[in-house]
């Protein structure tokens, strides 16, 4: 397998994060990892709005960490960015790609022609016309906003190499050993918005960005507050759908990202979730041949981490 070295890179609100891997996505080492903070409103709800201050901060970043590659993969989640699952009919003999660029547009609330679009077959059966129905999943992303994300990396000499989305990334921090016949649900928190994803049988079955409203927190302990009464909704809603589609029900609920160090916040899961909820920690991803990072919140690294082991398959 090719040895590759890259960084993977998360852009939120406040901060900038990225990991830099070396090796395999079956056998690699943590070269480093940095954080740096963005200055106030360069982004707002996942959306770069001042693509100079962007750059500089990623330049930054760089300088701080001690990256050495400029080979970049980076992940979105922001209202710009769909999520859909559609089923797809063709003949048989005809090709997929071209029914997908024919029929997406029934799926999606904006124009085609706006986005750019990526898909992934899933499961197919043949109907009793004899056509193939292929279970899709098809991420469109504004034009506009994934090219202000290129030529914030651009603009400081990197090499984007693919843009994903955050939650579908997620299910590569899954340990080996976790049954893939089993539902599982991985939620990823940030201070302004949650990714969540579904899986069964190594697929997606439900992916979700979500914003988290905290805007009438006006102190430390109301801002808890909300953000716990948010999550909690939408974590409950998602389970129903799971248990309703399949009749099954999650048994195990993976979690990164912010807050997943706090007590409170993993028992309000618990509590939430009525099933075993296991904190994620990336450094600590059974890949991973070498030393863990002295990283005091390492669970927030998630994301990036990820998008690092994608540029580290085998098909890039």
């Amino acid at each position: 397998m090719l040895i590759k070295r890259v960084v993977g890179v998360e852009i939120t609100d406040k901060f900038i994060r990225g990991v830099e891997l070396l090796g395999t996505d079956k056998s690699h080492k943590i070269i480093s990892v940095g954080i740096v903070d963005l200055p106030a409103d360069a982004v707002v709800d996942g959306v770069i709005l001042n693509v100079e201050k962007v750059s500089e901060t990623i330049a930054s970043l760089w300088n701080t960490a001690g990256f050495k590659t400029n080979e970049v993969y980076y992940g979105v989640d922001n209202k710009y960015v769909l999520v859909r699952f559609a089923d797809i009919k063709a003949p048989v003999d005809k090709n997929f790609d071209s029914a997908v660029i024919a029929q997406a547009q029934n799926f999606l609330p904006v124009d085609q022609r706006t986005v750019e679009m990526d898909y992934v077959p899933l499961n197919s059966e043949i109907d009793s016309d004899g056509n193939s129905l292929t279970k899709t999943l098809i991420v469109a992303a504004g034009k506009k906003m994934i090219g202000d994300c290129c030529d914030a990396f651009k603009k400081c000499g990197l090499k984007l190499q693919d843009i994903e989305v955050n939650n579908i990334v997620m299910s590569r921090l899954l340990p080996i050993e976790s049954e893939e016949d089993r539902g599982i649900l991985l939620i990823n928190f940030k201070k302004e918005m949650m990714n969540l994803l579904i899986i069964k049988d190594n697929k997606p079955l439900l992916a979700r960005n979500i914003n988290i409203d905290t805007n009438e927190a006006i102190n430390e302990n109301l801002f808890v507050q909300k953000y716990l009464e948010s999550i909690g909704k939408d974590i409950v809603s998602s389970l129903a759908y799971y248990n309703s589609s399949t009749e099954e029900f999650i048994e195990r609920v993976f979690i990164s990202g912010y807050g997943v160090w706090n007590e409170e916040m993993v028992n309000f899961i618990k509590e939430t979730a009525k099933t075993n909820v296991i904190a994620i920690n990336p450094f600590k991803h059974s890949n991973n041949k070498g030393e863990y990072p002295e990283v005091s919140r390492p669970f927030e690294f998630a994301i990036a981490y990820s998008l690092a082991l994608r540029g580290l398959e085998s098909d890039k």
